[in-house]
């Protein structure tokens, strides 16, 4: 399973893609639920809702709003995902981060 500091410090972020940015979620729960139904709804009012609640650049919350997953599937190729937070496809290689409840950390 990989974690948050293991993915801020591989060059790219993303294997796929080849896209470097920070990723940074907040430490609240509810805030990240919160940000799991804005995902679901709109991708720009994700980003958005992203900025405030951690303060980060535009880059690193577009870049997040691109890789980020509420459905457990991959937000590329819509294959299964391993459990947990971060995860890298095992189909296409996508980093997937999961704002599912039962993802954890």
């Amino acid at each position: 399973m990989l974690t948050l500091e293991e993915i801020n410090t591989r060059i790219p972020t993303c294997r796929k893609c080849k896209g470097r940015f920070h990723v940074v979620l907040p430490d609240d729960a509810e805030t990240v639920a919160r940000l799991g139904r804005l995902l679901r709804a709109s991708r720009i009012q994700f980003i958005r809702a992203l900025r405030e609640a951690t303060h980060t650049d535009l880059t690193a919350a577009k870049g997040m709003g691109e890789h980020t997953t509420a459905a457990g599937s991959c937000h590329r190729c819509r294959g299964p995902i391993p459990p947990g937070r971060f995860s890298d496809c095992e189909g296409c290689g996508s980093l997937n981060i999961s704002l599912d409840a039962s993802a954890g950390g």
